[in-house]
């Protein structure tokens, strides 16, 4: 279990990153790796509507990774919760008789 939630909380660190990295606008150069001068010659005044368009596109793409990441980690997460819980109501069960002689030796 502590396996799962320490990769969340890799992603969950690196998603922080990222967004600390938008707000202070310093993308990663994969960002910027569009050449918006082989674009301005096909495209005139409306090369830079489109790469900002291209790059909030992106942008929402890497954001939604990221969620999805969170997500799959969480229901691996639960599903381990869940697992341990059922093994321990079992064992709890199996033992319940002893449980309750020995509560009874005790009382006596």
């Amino acid at each position: 279990m502590s396996a799962v939630r320490k990769k969340q909380l890799k992603i969950f660190e690196d998603l922080t990153i990222f967004e600390q990295q938008i707000l202070c606008h310093t993308l990663p150069k994969a960002f910027d790796d569009i050449p918006i001068a082989k674009y301005q010659n096909l495209f005139g005044n409306e090369a830079n509507k489109i790469m900002q368009e291209l790059k909030r596109r992106k942008l929402n793409d890497h954001l939604k990774k990221y969620e999805l990441k969170l997500k799959h980690y969480e229901n691996l997460y639960q599903t381990e919760i869940n697992t341990f819980e059922s093994k321990l109501i079992q064992i709890s069960s199996d033992h319940e008789d002893t449980q309750s002689n020995i509560l009874m030796t005790l009382l006596k």
